[in-house]
């Protein structure tokens, strides 16, 4: 005997998976699904059922019975009630099949705009979001005793301003401080002379 065809039920809500496996038959092994493995953590294992539905003699048939007993529950309960994403056999392919060139361009495109709604509920999330506490805030201070903070190190400070000075991102923009105000900004090299000016210079502000 090569493997054998396993099917692996959820107690709770009737859910199942089927899978192979290769050797003798494990009554403990539940299967590797990606959705079978999120059932597994959210009910517990002692919640699932193992049990051997065909065995095969050689690596082909194991993959041929996969596909087979797969496509078969499906007619049977209907996709929704398995935990299989996948057709079987050696890596079987997405049930949903690969991405359209339309999905692929569409997926590309930024998202938004986005609703008054939506929006709504993000400013709501950021203003109902639980504050540190000080107890927090001690723990964090306590962590932190005894660490030397290169950011407060003058030198640090002057060896990072010098090699930012002039210093491009990707967009091609470069920083700029303003000593009087103490704010440091991105400029684009368009405008670089006319910040100038205004009494920016070149570099970041630490």
């Amino acid at each position: 005997m090569y493997g054998y065809i396993y099917k692996t039920v959820n107690k709770n809500n009737g859910m199942c998976y089927i899978g192979k496996k290769t050797g003798m038959f494990i009554p403990c092994y539940r299967g590797s699904g990606i959705h079978l493995k999120c059932a597994l953590r959210k009910y517990g294992r002692q919640t699932f059922t193992t049990c051997a539905i065909a065995w095969a003699d050689s690596k082909d048939e194991l993959n041929e019975k996969e596909k087979l007993y797969i496509r078969l529950y499906k007619e049977l309960f209907g996709a929704i009630k398995m935990y299989n994403i996948a057709e079987g056999g050696d890596g079987g392919a997405i049930r949903f099949g690969p991405h359209t060139v339309e999905t692929r361009n569409r997926m590309r495109k930024p998202h938004g705009p986005f609703s008054e709604e939506a929006k709504r509920n993000v400013r709501l999330a950021a203003k109902t979001r639980a504050p540190v506490t000080s107890i927090t805030r001690e723990k964090h201070r306590k962590s932190m005793e005894g660490r030397e903070n290169p950011a407060k190190c003058p030198e640090a400070r002057e060896k990072d301003r010098i090699a930012h000075l002039g210093n491009q991102n990707v967009r091609g923009r470069v920083w700029m401080h303003h000593p009087e105000l103490g704010i440091s900004s991105m400029v684009k090299p368009v405008e670089i002379e006319q910040r100038k000016f205004s009494g920016w210079v070149l570099g970041r502000l630490f």
